[in-house]
């Protein structure tokens, strides 16, 4: 029976991960950009100097609660992460990282870089740019909203206080222990 459910849980991780990476590159919905609001989206300065830059991201979200699980488990005297918690990060991971794309591609706010990105060829913006820049930057350049570093990082951040909670007991038997429920929420 365990078998089984391993197997259905790395299936569904598996599809989800396909899903992932076929969004990823799937072509966003162009949201209209008014040619007097063309200013909000020419901060050339802007692009590519993200705060957390990707490469340190992933591995902070997948490492961090990996660490708390295995911290966590010392504490209680075991020696190793149990397969349930990184079967629950991976799914939490996976989901986030599926639906923030969904989102992405059917709102499709242009970045704030955007205008560098488009290189447009006419100073005279239409709703339709005709852009000199590469398709795959233009289009990028159409998933701004909602920001991927933020909800990777808010959902790994609510899944570990929700795990801390769980085993600090924090609100176990309608009793509220406040010491265990701010410790809960320190992620």
């Amino acid at each position: 029976m365990r078998v089984k459910y391993l197997l259905s849980e790395i299936l569904v991780r598996l599809l989800l991960l396909l899903a992932f990476f076929i969004t990823e590159f799937m072509y966003p919905h162009h949201m209209d950009i008014l040619s007097g609001l063309t200013s909000d989206y020419d901060a050339e300065s802007r692009r590519d100097a993200q705060l957390i830059p990707t490469h340190i991201l992933f591995p902070a979200v997948i490492t961090l609660p990996l660490l708390i699980f295995f911290v966590s488990n010392i504490l209680k005297g075991h020696s190793f992460v149990k397969i349930d918690e990184i079967l629950a990060i991976s799914g939490a991971l996976l989901l986030n990282g599926v639906l923030t794309n969904v989102l992405k591609l059917s709102i499709g706010r242009p970045r704030p870089d955007f205008i560098s990105r488009c290189m447009p060829v006419s100073p005279v913006w239409d709703a339709e740019p005709t852009c000199s820049g590469t398709a795959s930057t233009f289009e990028e350049g159409y998933k701004s909203f909602p920001s991927g570093h933020s909800s990777w990082s808010f959902s790994t951040l609510v899944f570990l206080s929700l795990y801390l909670a769980g085993k600090f007991k924090a609100l176990s038997q309608f009793k509220l222990r406040l010491p265990q429920l701010l410790l809960s929420l320190t992620p």
